[in-house]
């Protein structure tokens, strides 16, 4: 089914890149599942959470997290970093580039900005079909706590 078919349809509630949502809006998502892929000689996570909110509840959403460099010390700005501090409340951890991102962000339901992926890698706009929305990052935890929290608890 070509890209453009796909947008907005019901039976396509599992293809992350068939939901498509205003720009920079805000829904609450649960997670899914994550894969680690090799995109462009980068290793990347790319994290499935379930909106659970709205009229596209039920729907799925991607998140393209760049795995860090195990051997380099971890960078706050990095989107795997600031997605640990907003998950948790707490500083990242050295060894964050050896973690998995299900550790920080599993049993546990988030409030996340979104964005519109209007352009393809060459940097070529997108029509309005072609386009979908992705994570742009963590707005604050609504319920639930991560693995890594509950590891501290006991």
């Amino acid at each position: 089914m070509s890209p453009e078919a796909s947008v907005g349809h019901e039976d396509d509630s599992d293809d992350a890149l068939a939901t498509l949502l205003p720009d920079h809006s805000e829904v609450v998502v649960g997670y899914v599942d994550e894969r680690l892929l090799d995109m462009y000689h980068r290793k990347v996570w790319l994290v499935r959470l379930r909106i659970l909110e709205g009229d596209q509840a039920g729907r799925l959403i991607s998140w393209w997290l760049r795995r860090l460099d195990p051997a380099r010390r971890v960078t706050r700005s990095s989107a795997l970093a600031t997605s640990y501090v907003a998950a948790t409340g707490l500083r990242p951890p050295r060894d964050l580039a050896r973690r998995r991102p299900s550790e920080w962000l599993a049993d546990t339901q988030y409030r996340v900005r979104t964005r519109v992926v209007a352009r393809d890698t060459h940097g070529v706009e997108r029509v309005l079909a072609a386009s979908y929305s992705v994570v742009e990052a963590i707005v604050e935890r609504v319920a639930g706590i991560p693995p890594t929290l509950r590891q501290r608890i006991r």
